[in-house]
């Protein structure tokens, strides 16, 4: 019965409910409400399992008394059936599949079947597992007692499956008995059709043939219908696109219904909700059936341009496939060609010119510089050392090998100059890189201060960096950071003309000191400065006073207080007195400050580059 129940709630109740919640007119069908039937088996105090727990609570109480108050408290109920016998001992229901009659002898002794305490403690008591797991632990209950008795339970029980039941989505399988005689290949019309009615069955049917059983929202139809849309529709969203809003997608829904679903008999067969479109069964599958033809004309419309362009896609990918195949053996060729030509090459030892075959210490030579630059052509390698060796080979081998060298050297010194700054090139030759290395690293586009800055040494190692060469360059860069650090300060203490000389002269100083200390740090990195001349150790003394720093600092500012120099007059050369003043205040001597401010023609700026670059 309660079953049915939620049957009648989940088919009928919320169906009429979601219809009035989209603004649809869904016409009322009758279908037979039970709830009243469940009133009387389990309403509280007055249903039949709370009159049967009160009297199994009364000790004196009997099953003829029991079964008379189930008379008095729901006689005249349309669903209870009070027997024509005055002897207490049944009552009727009218359940929705049939009415029973239930018999109450011995009714409060199956309800009170509890078991006592006492005999429960002696079951956990026992020394045997199998006796312990009969029953249940004994749980002490706290609070006011309750009854404790078969139709509690039983009622407890029905409550949580109802609970579960409205969580979930439920779905019915309902099963149908032919015939009375329960044999098979026999059907008993009568039978099969008093139990569809009583389930409800013939009114959900009913219910559905006048309402709409098919409901898609907007947005579902829509992408499902739009195959079979009207030229309107599909000219406004082409390519995809869909409606903007909500209320553009319900009028385009509605326009595709008008345009494919006609009126049967004067009765529309959708219906448009606020969030979705109800269909009849039969609209729904005149539907189906125009989207599957709609389909299929697609299908056979796009074959042939599939088809056209499947040919040209395999047209072009055969091309491409032929052109790189024909690249790559033109390529093979030209490699075998020049790997042949530089064997032929090295066979006849370059024989261009009038030199003619190298033989001893020339063809050695020659051997060992195909080896070191490999990027050379080898008329040029021949060229180079048979003219070394036809000038000095005969009387000095190993100068004829020295100028052969230097000669290439220069050659690819200037290959690099033209594409390599001056001041990095000028780095390169400090640390006395190899013209190999010189060419990786223009190679990997090394070309800049940045650049240098962030080589680590992993990738001076990818490079072919040896361990002397690593070393040079961290030195120099070292020098260079610092003479850039000092540059950039020297014009920061040149532009402050308001300053005294005093200030400059202290500025400088630090400065000197900060730069001696730096470079004496890399001699000795380098191994040209003892421990002791390092800073924090006490430097040696000389008798003859100060002198200029020895690893090449700048030299000393005059102390605080000492005698200036008289301003003089603007020499011809264009630059000041004052600015030769200046100069010689951060401890530059002065006739190196007016040679470099006539040279600078009196750009102090350029003048200061001049004379750190001569410290």
């Amino acid at each position: 019965e309660s079953l049915q129940n939620h049957y009648n709630a989940y088919t009928f109740i919320q169906d009429e409910a979601e219809c009035k919640e989209e603004g649809i007119t869904c016409p009322h069908v009758d279908y037979p409400d039970n709830q009243k039937c469940l009133d009387l088996l389990d309403m509280k105090r007055s249903g039949v399992f709370s009159v049967l727990d009160a009297e199994c609570a009364y000790n004196l109480g009997t099953d003829s008394q029991f079964t008379e108050k189930v008379w008095e408290a729901h006689n005249g109920n349309q669903y209870f059936v009070k027997p024509r016998t005055t002897r207490p001992e049944k009552f009727g229901v009218n359940h929705y599949a049939a009415t029973v009659t239930y018999t109450t002898a011995g009714w409060r002794d199956k309800n009170s079947d509890t078991l006592k305490n006492p005999i429960k403690e002696v079951l956990q008591a026992s020394a045997r597992e199998w006796f312990r797991g009969l029953l249940p632990p004994i749980v002490e209950e706290t609070g006011p007692k309750k009854a404790n008795t078969v139709a509690s339970k039983f009622k407890s029980q029905l409550q949580s499956l109802r609970e579960e039941l409205g969580r979930t989505e439920s779905h019915f399988v309902r099963t149908v008995k032919p015939n009375p005689q329960m044999k098979p290949a026999i059907i008993d019309h009568d039978t099969v059709m008093k139990q569809l009615t009583s389930a409800g069955v013939i009114e959900t049917i009913k219910m559905k043939r006048a309402g709409y059983p098919v409901r898609l929202k907007h947005s579902d139809f829509y992408l499902r219908s739009r195959i079979i849309a009207p030229p309107s529709v599909l000219a406004r969203y082409r390519h995809g696109h869909l409606p903007a809003s909500d209320k553009e997608m319900k009028e385009v829904c509605r326009e595709i219904c008008a345009h494919v679903l006609p009126q049967v008999r004067g009765v529309a067969q959708f219906d448009i909700g606020h969030t979705k479109v109800f269909c009849k069964a039969d609209a729904s599958d005149r539907l189906e059936a125009m989207r599957h033809h709609a389909i299929e004309q697609a299908k056979v419309t796009s074959r042939a341009f599939i088809y056209r362009w499947a040919l040209s896609w395999r047209q072009k990918e055969k091309e491409k496939a032929q052109a790189l195949h024909v690249r790559r053996i033109e390529e093979e060729k030209i490699r075998e060609r020049k790997k042949r030509d530089r064997e032929e090459a090295l066979k006849r030892h370059g024989t261009r010119g009038p030199q003619g075959n190298l033989r001893g210490p020339s063809e050695r030579d020659f051997s060992d510089f195909v080896s070191l630059f490999p990027h050379f052509d080898i008329p040029i390698i021949n060229d180079a050392v048979s003219m070394a060796h036809q000038r000095f080979g005969a009387t000095d081998p190993a100068k004829a090998r020295t100028v052969a060298q230097t000669f290439l050297l220069d050659i690819q010194k200037q290959k690099l100059a033209a594409i390599t700054p001056v001041t990095i090139l000028a780095i390169f030759e400090e640390a006395r890189l190899s013209s190999n290395t010189q060419k990786a690293l223009h190679d990997a586009e090394i070309n800049n201060r940045t650049a240098l800055f962030a080589l680590t040494a992993d990738k001076m190692d990818r490079l072919g960096f040896s361990l002397q060469e690593k070393e040079n360059l961290q030195a120099v860069m070292l020098k260079q950071q610092s003479d850039w650090v000092i540059n950039q300060r020297l014009n920061l203490l040149i532009d402050a003309g308001n300053r005294s000389r005093e200030d400059l002269a202290r500025d400088m100083d630090k400065l000197n000191k900060a730069a001696d200390t730096i470079r004496r740090q890399m001699a000795h990195a380098s191994g040209g400065v003892p421990p002791s001349a390092l800073p924090g150790r006490a430097p040696a003394t000389s008798s003859r006073g100060p002198s200029r720093p020895a690893s090449g600092g700048l030299p000393q500012a005059p102390p605080p207080g000492a005698s200036a120099r008289a301003p003089q007059a603007a020499p011809p050369g264009g630059y000041s007195t004052e600015q030769v003043q200046r100069f010689v205040a951060m401890g530059f001597p002065e006739s190196k400050a007016r040679e470099a401010l006539r040279q600078c023609r009196g750009d102090a700026r350029r003048a200061a580059d001049l004379l750190l670059s001569q410290t």
